[in-house]
This record gives structure tokens, sequence and C-alpha cells, in this order.
């Protein structure tokens, strides 16, 4: 509107897009990503999702919706719109009830007159649809039960699926492909050989999760709980060593804890040391939830649960959920004011994201992620300390960031080279020391992320909050202790083994899933680095219907959940959970998930 009243030209755009764009938005509604163009004058067009351009218009259009005085109006309009749904989302919603048209005439005069839509239970789904014909999950399937029936929670969307059948699926599966490398979605992992196109597709499953509501509340719950005792014992051990000096966590955990580091000790008392948490949960039945690992270093995951929701929505818009699934278009708001909290500039502060580069097999998340939260997307090369302060330099100008979401490994950091072509890590540390600049998350976190120290987070919320977990943990066999160490070496066969210091599935051994050579070499291993070494009893992970080879079959799944940190009233950190989960996939017959070892991932519908 200002370029029209200035009598300048309005923005010139293809036919052919407009179209094409046109297509989507009638295809997608607000249940996919629409098109945007001339974000950037003279830039190609973007595909972002329908709340971030319905906000975006109303935001344009407030000068002139405030001189009418309807700006507060069609805000709160545009708002209930975008919670609501579209009225085709609603439609399907209703047909999906019984599979009746009456019940969508029904529905659509409710809504005309102003009355509560009418509500249909959903009629049971025949115990073994086509899809899921051979379909034999070999332990708790948190989908379809141990007679093949599909489970209450799922009735709905198996309904649709039994719809789309088979080729359908397949049709939709090219789609999901073709949106994917049009997105540039991918997950380089080294050893695994690339498409076609030169690049690893980030592995999406279609068949959405769904974890229920009373599930929700009560892994919040937990998570909250862990995550609030993670950071007084990160606290504890770079200060007072309280813990230590109880005998509630040996002092050896502590010191030789390989990720334990002297910059951990720099990060002033006061800061949120955990401003972004990742938790892997696995379920072994009905209601067994347990904690399996704890990532509080550069969890990764957020932004592939982001984009995973919108590339299934776009492809497969007509799955519905029985019930409102929470919505992630405001998690980069809730990640971003997480990350800001405590800045030493306050308000007037500016962040960026830290990455690798391309290099980093995350750094499409790593993109989109600083997209969403509108800060730039920097590497040490672009970064100089001067004078104690952080700057951002290039492009013939020079910004002083206050606050830097750490994206890359801190040893890398360490030693990588900044603008000046000067060692950073160094500078940076002493620029944190000194308040001058907020690093999260802070470094030194590793010493309470090890597959060690994992065994002691029970006693930790004893100790520090003096609270029962809300959460289990699996049962831990430290190495390194003698006695320990001979009934692992008993029981290898049966025993799944972790070294302390990996991640990212990196050096893990399932003992009943290997052969006699790896558990001869698992076993020198642990003679020769006890310490190095913990050992936990195989927890039978739950299995989900999972989209593979033209058939659904049952995979393995966890949970990471995402829960940020800021700082609140009298310098206590505010824990927010964020509804980002993301459900990684193990592949068929496998048990480790990790995206680093082939396994994939799944839209995650958590209900309201």
């Amino acid at each position: 509107m200002p370029d029209t009243e200035a009598g300048r030209p309005l923005p010139r755009a293809r036919h052919e897009l407009l179209r094409a764009a046109g297509w989507r938005a009638a295809r997608s509604g607000l249940e996919g990503d629409l098109v945007e163009i001339g974000r950037a004058p003279g830039g190609p067009p973007t595909l972002s999702s329908p709340s971030v351009q319905l906000r975006a218009l109303v935001e344009e259009l407030r000068p002139w919706l405030e001189e009418v005085g309807d700006h507060e109006q069609v805000t709160e309009l545009a708002e209930g719109v975008l919670a609501r749904g579209s009225g085709a989302a609603a439609q399907r919603r209703a047909f999906g009830r019984r599979g009746s048209l009456a019940d969508v005439v029904d529905d659509l005069l409710a809504r005309t007159y102003g009355e509560r839509p009418p509500s249909a239970p959903a009629e049971t789904v025949p115990s073994a649809p086509e899809l899921l014909h051979g379909y034999v999950p070999p332990r708790y399937d948190e989908a379809v039960d141990a007679t093949g029936a599909v489970r209450p929670g799922y009735g709905w969307l198996f309904r649709s699926l039994e719809r789309l059948g088979p080729r359908g699926l397949a049709a939709a599966e090219n789609a999901l492909r073709t949106e994917q490398r049009a997105r540039g979605v991918t997950f380089p992992v080294p050893g695994v050989e690339p498409g076609d196109d030169g690049e690893r597709l980030f592995p999406l499953d279609l068949v959405p999760r769904i974890i229920e509501a009373q599930d929700w509340t009560h892994l919040a719950s937990g998570l909250e709980q862990r995550i609030r005792a993670l950071e007084c014992f990160v606290r504890d051990v770079y200060g007072r060593r309280e813990i230590v000096r109880d005998r509630v966590v040996p002092a050896s955990v502590v010191e030789q804890a390989p990720g334990r580091t002297r910059s951990g000790a720099l990060v002033p008392p006061d800061a949120v040391r955990i401003a972004v948490g990742g938790i892997d949960l696995v379920r072994d039945d009905a209601d067994g939830w347990v904690v399996l690992e704890d990532n509080l270093r550069v969890p990764s995951g957020i932004g592939f649960s982001m984009m995973s929701r919108r590339l299934i929505r776009s492809v497969l818009p007509d799955l519905e959920s029985p019930s409102e699934v929470r919505h992630l278009d405001d998690v980069p708001d809730r990640l971003r004011t997480a990350l800001a909290a405590g800045d030493p500039d306050g308000p007037d502060g500016e962040a960026a994201l830290l990455t690798a580069g391309e290099v980093d097999p995350a750094f499409f998340e790593h993109r989109l992620l600083a997209e969403a939260m509108d800060v730039p997307l920097v590497t040490p090369a672009r970064l100089q300390v001067t004078d104690g302060a952080l700057f951002l330099v290039g492009g013939g100008r020079r910004r002083r960031i206050t606050t830097l979401y750490r994206r890359m490994d801190e040893n890398e950091l360490a030693t990588a080279r900044g603008a000046d072509h000067r060692p950073l890590g160094r500078a940076l540390w002493a620029a944190m020391a000194r308040g001058r600049v907020a690093l999260r998350n802070a470094p030194g976190n590793g010493v309470a992320d090890d597959k060690l120290v994992y065994a002691y987070v029970p006693e930790m919320i004893r100790y520090y909050l003096g609270e029962k977990p809300v959460l289990a943990s699996v049962p831990t066999l430290p190495c390194v202790d003698p006695a320990a160490r001979e009934q692992v070496l008993d029981r290898l066969d049966r025993l799944v083994l972790k070294p302390v210091d990996g991640y990212g599935g990196a050096g893990i051994v399932i003992g009943p899933h290997a052969g006699r050579a790896e558990l001869d070499r698992v076993a020198a291993a642990i003679r020769d680095t006890p310490a190095g070494w913990v050992a936990q009893d195989l927890v039978g992970i739950s299995t989900h219907p999972t989209f593979t080879d033209g058939a659904l079959q049952p995979q393995a799944v966890d949970l990471r959940v995402f829960a940020v940190q800021s700082t609140g009233a009298g310098g206590v950190p505010e824990v927010d959970v964020l509804p980002a989960a993301l459900s990684r996939v193990a592949p068929p017959g496998g048990m480790i998930v990790n995206s680093s070892r082939g396994g994939g991932a799944k839209d995650t519908w958590v209900l309201a």
C-alpha cells in the first residue's frame, strides 16, 4: 500500500507463478504452506506457513485498520480462523467421524446458525484393514494391538489412511521427496550414499505419531523437573560441588566426565546454562515412558519437527487428527524468548545463531531456525571479539551480538578462527565470563549428559529439588565399578553397551543383536577402559506403523522432547516444554533411531 500511495508500480510476478500460488492455496487452505511472492525485491518465491502470512498481512494493514477502528476485530478474527482451521478441514473432520456426508451437512448447518457442531462417535475400525494385512508387531505397538485391531486413539487416522491405500501413500511419498528436494530438507550422513541429486534427504515417514493429552501432561511435568535438576547439577559441579561433598555423586564421576571443560567454569554463576535441552524417551507399554538419554550440548531436532509438520500437511492435506493438535507456529517465538532472556543488553540486545556451516549435517535446521526467529545465521569466520565484546562483521558493517545460540561443537568452536583469522574460542569465553555475551547453550554442559552421569539423575532430583522423579530412567551399570563390571561381562549378550562419551548413537552395541566377534571386541574395550563404558538392560522399545517399501511395517520409535529455559523472577530459571517433539524411527528390524545411524523421523501430533 505505501508503494501504491507513492505512485510506485506494484511488484511484478509471472502469471504462471500467480496461478500456481493460487492452486496451492486452494489445495492446502490453512493446513499447508503457501507461496510467498516478493519477500525480498527481486528474490525468489518462498514457502511459508499460513499463520506467518496471515499475521504479516494483518500487520501490514495495521495503520489503515486502526484508522477505521477495525484492527482489534480483524486481529481477533484472524487468530480465530488460525485456531479453528479452514472450513474444508472442518468438513473433512465431520466426514471422518463416520464416513457420512450427512454429518458434513449437519456440521455446516450448525456452524451457519452459530451452534456447536454435533459430535458422533467414530465407528469401530475394521480389525484388519488393507494397509495392516500381515502387520505383526514384535512387541507393544502404539497404534495396533496384539489382535491386529487399531487402537481407539488411531481410529480416525487409519480410516483416512485406508481411503488412500498403498498406492495413494506411494504417490504421497513421491510428492514428499519432491517437496524435500525443493526445500533442501537434507541430513547428510558419512558413509551413506546420497541420492541422484547428490544429497541425502531427511528420512521422513508419512504416518504421524499421536501423543495423547494425558501422556503429554505427564511427560511435560517430568521433563520440566529433570531439566531443573540438571541445571542445578551443572551450576553446582562448576561451583561449590555440594553434591560431591555430600557423596550423592562420586567425585570420580564428575572429574572424569568427558564433557567437563575448563570453559564451563567461566560461565557467570547466574547465567542459564541449559537454554535448550533435548530429552530422549521411549515407551515400553501403554503407560511406561522411560528417559533414555539427556542432550544438553547442541541438541538438534526442533527445526526438523517444525518442517515435518509442514511437509506432511503439504502432501497429505486430507489427513486430519481426531482431536485438536497443538500447533507449532509459536515455537520460534518461544525459543527466541528463552534465548534472549538475560541478554546483557536487555530488550535492545541482538542475537545470532552460530553454525559450523554446510559441513554440519543439521545445517538445514540451523538455517530454518535462524530464518524463523529472524536472527542472523553466522559462522565463526564472521565473528570477532574486540575490546571484550562480540561483533558480527562483513558486508561493510559491524553489529554487536549479545546472545549467541551455539549450534556447533564446543571443541570445534574453541579452535575455529574468527574474522580476524585468530582463534575465536578463548576470546569468546572471556567475553562470556565478563557478561558481555550470553552463550546458549553454555560451554561445559557435557558434564551432565554423558551415559555415566545419566545413572545419577534420579538422585539429583531428590537432592536438589526434594522431589520424587516423575519419569523413570533405565537402570544403568557403571563398568568402572568392579562388581558391576563382572555382571556386565557375564551378561554381554543380554545388555545394551554404551560408551560414556558417545552421542548420536555412536559406539552403541545391542547385545542380543550382536555377533560373537562384536561382543568379544566390546568386552576387550570394557576391560581396557572400564570407566568409558556403561551397560543397561534392553528396553522393549515400542513400535509404530511406518510406510516402508510400499507397506506399513512396525518399526521402533523414540521421542525427543525439547525444553527451553529462561531467566525468571528472582533469577530462578523457568522451563517451557515445547510441543515440537520429534519422533525418530529405527530402520526395519533395528533398535537405534539416530539419523546418523540411518534412522528416520515422523510428524508428532501432541493432542491438546
